[in-house]
């Protein structure tokens, strides 16, 4: 049986995106600089983190404020997925295995997609109490 594309066929490949570009940021060299080590594994093994400059830093985060507003103004329910992620990227950073930069980084990213979704949404007063 055939049923018309839904919205969350549409929000599920930004989602993945979204998560793809926020793991990628996370692995950048400069997401271990500020680590404690509670762990004898050296997480700076060149599989593990690339060597990202402030650039591609910097494109990384334009990318992730993007794929996070377009997520939102996508699918009603991303406030709550983006809300779980924002709880677990700061879960990390509290065990101390992100470094407070990137953390504000890629917290400037979400902020900033949600933001900008606001505004596309012509401020929507759902989403913004449901964060």
């Amino acid at each position: 049986m055939w049923s018309p594309p839904l919205r969350e066929s549409f929000g599920y490949p930004l989602c993945l995106s979204q998560v793809l570009v926020v793991t990628l940021t996370l692995r950048s060299k400069k997401a271990g600089d500020g680590r404690k080590r509670y762990f004898k594994v050296k997480l700076t093994d060149r599989h593990l983190c690339s060597n990202a400059t402030n650039d591609q830093l910097a494109f990384q985060i334009g990318l992730l404020t993007l794929l996070t507003a377009c997520f939102i103004m996508v699918w009603q329910f991303a406030q709550f997925v983006l809300f779980t992620q924002l709880c677990c990227l700061y879960g990390v950073f509290v065990l101390g295995l992100m470094s407070k930069e990137v953390f504000l980084e890629v917290l400037q990213g979400l902020w900033a997609g949600f933001a900008i979704a606001l505004v596309f949404l012509f401020g929507n007063q759902m989403l913004l109490m449901s964060w």
